[in-house]
């Protein structure tokens, strides 16, 4: 019945056309890690993986069927052959720093090993480049479901909600399923956290080759799997969206960021103040009452609330996407979030806005807002940072933010209309440009490594109610754009731009150097974040 189904449908849709091909990173050796994209772009994306063990390449015939079949109606998918180059290139299960890439994912990581062991994690989570490239990859396409290609277990295995899926595959395989959790670090734990609604799996071919009969029995397989995913939800297709608090009403509120109509609202615990949004989660801090609501922004579900800080000012999402960190200004704490509060350490009172280094290695916390010291954090064990000294800003500092080659820190001040770069090396500036009316706030457009946007800085200055566009690597200023007065707080993704105005509730976005509306959502508009 399978086969009559899919041939149908293969007849009505005719000859395939050739899939766009798109590169999603490099390799440690600087190969490239490419994706095909075909299919309605409509549907629900479905991610297949030809290989992550350079030794284990039976995927890819699988692969290479997907990219030249026609497909039936309700199908789009994303073929990523080779996630691991380097590995393919030499016949080995890791890359070329000797790290087992389906061990080094930041979900339940654990170090294991030494460098060419069968099992070796890395040094830290997410330390190897295929990994943060597949990462950026799989958040931008938010995929519905993920098969993952391995050998040579010859099953179907995962241990996840979605049994009934995988049982199916395995079904229409001939494979067998196995109930088994997936291993610390690996791809499929950390897909499962960020997009639990959908099934992400392993498929084990057997040693060797696998023949062409097998190879299209598979290919079937995908497609029947991803013809019966669920529909897109509205919140699903009406991306992107702009979340923001209005603390005088206790709300935070999502606005279609394409037309600024209010989608949805929550009712949070009293005086949200500021909302950060990050790989399918976002954090809003209520900071008289101590509380940190955690929201899933592909459901728009609250996932729950944390209660029992002190005085929760800023969060900030760590670049591999699992931990919030929450500056507690009265009691100079920085809250480490899992879920719940996993640590807490001291940093200084009037903790206030951070910087994370793209590397996730250091965190710059800034004392206040108006801060004559930043603390420099060791967060190279991000569940357990420490410490290791401060920086002095020369000024009474604001707001930080630092480049997306991790290479400098730009600090804003409360005490003057200029912003100072700093080498994030050395902690000593190396330019000075102008910023607008004192505080001025800045954000980086890191864009998930695509050059198109990656290149701007944006500072905005409430009270001049201007934002100002720098290259970041030539500190020339590219343009200067009006917003609404009290604009201070922004969220930048992949040329997206939208503030906030907490005199005004207004919500200004724009899109490169086009505005695309102004609208007044509430009395007041305290922050505002992005969801892609």
């Amino acid at each position: 019945m399978l086969r009559g189904l899919i041939l149908a449908a293969l007849v009505a849709t005719g000859v395939a056309a050739a899939a766009p091909r798109t590169v999603v990173g490099h390799s440690v050796k600087g190969r490239a890690i490419v994706a095909y994209e075909r299919g309605d772009p409509s549907a629900p994306a479905t991610l297949v993986v030809g290989v992550i063990h350079g030794n284990e390449t039976a995927g890819l015939a699988v692969i290479r069927r997907l990219r030249t079949m026609p497909l039936p109606p309700g199908v789009h998918l994303w073929l990523v052959p080779e996630a691991n180059p380097d590995g393919v290139a030499a016949n080995t299960r890791q890359n070329a720093h000797g790290v087992d890439l389906n061990r080094n994912w930041p979900v339940a990581w654990k170090h294991n090993g030494v460098p060419w062991d069968g099992y070796y994690s890395g040094p830290r989570p997410m330390s190897e480049p295929e990994n943060r490239a597949m990462r950026d990859f799989i958040l931008r396409i938010k995929p519905a479901l993920t098969i993952w290609y391995h050998q040579p277990l010859d099953e179907v295995y995962g241990s996840d909600p979605h049994v009934a899926v995988l049982k199916r595959y395995a079904r229409l395989t001939g494979l067998r399923y196995q109930r088994v959790p997936a291993p610390p670090g690996a791809a499929t734990r950390w897909e499962r956290k960020h997009f639990p609604a959908g099934p992400h799996f392993v498929v084990e071919f057997r040693a060797g080759k696998i023949s062409a009969a097998t190879a299209i029995r598979h290919a079937w397989a995908v497609l029947a799997l991803a013809q019966s995913l669920p529909k897109p939800t509205f919140h699903a297709t009406s991306r992107p969206i702009a979340l923001v608090t209005v603390e005088s009403e206790n709300r935070l509120l999502a606005v279609d960021a394409t037309t600024g109509h209010v989608v949805r609202w929550w009712t949070l615990p009293a005086d949200p103040e500021n909302v950060e949004a990050y790989a399918g989660e976002a954090a809003a801090v209520s900071t008289q009452t101590g509380a940190v609501t955690l929201i899933n922004t592909d459901t728009l579900k609250v996932i729950r609330v944390i209660h029992g800080l002190g005085s929760p000012h800023i969060a900030a999402f760590a670049p591999q996407g699992d931990y919030v960190y929450v500056t507690d200004d009265a009691r100079g704490q920085l809250d480490v979030i899992l879920h719940r509060v996993v640590r807490r350490i001291f940093v200084g009172y009037g903790a206030h806005h951070m910087a994370f280094s793209p590397d996730q290695r250091r965190l710059w916390v800034v004392l206040g807002e108006r801060a004559r010291s930043i603390s420099l954090v060791d967060t190279h064990v991000i569940d357990r940072p420490r410490l290791i000294g401060h920086v002095d800003p020369h000024g009474l500092a604001h707001d930080a933010a630092f480049t997306p080659d991790g290479r400098y820190l730009w600090v804003t001040y409360d005490d003057r209309s200029t912003l100072t770069v700093f080498n994030a090396r050395t902690r000593r500036p190396v330019a000075t440009l102008p910023a607008g009316t004192a505080p001025a706030h800045v954000r980086f457009d890191d864009a998930s490594g695509l050059a198109r946007y990656g290149r701007y800085a944006y500072v905005t200055s409430g009270n001049d109610g201007v934002l100002r566009v720098y290259d970041w690597r030539t500190h020339k200023l590219v343009r200067t754009m009006p917003t609404a007065p009290g604009s201070f707080n922004l969220a930048v993704d992949r040329g997206l731009v939208a503030t906030s105005s907490l005199t005004a509730g207004t919500l200004t976005l724009f899109r490169g150097s086009h505005r695309l509306f102004g609208e007044r959502v509430a009395p007041v508009t305290r922050d505002v974040a992005l969801v892609p």
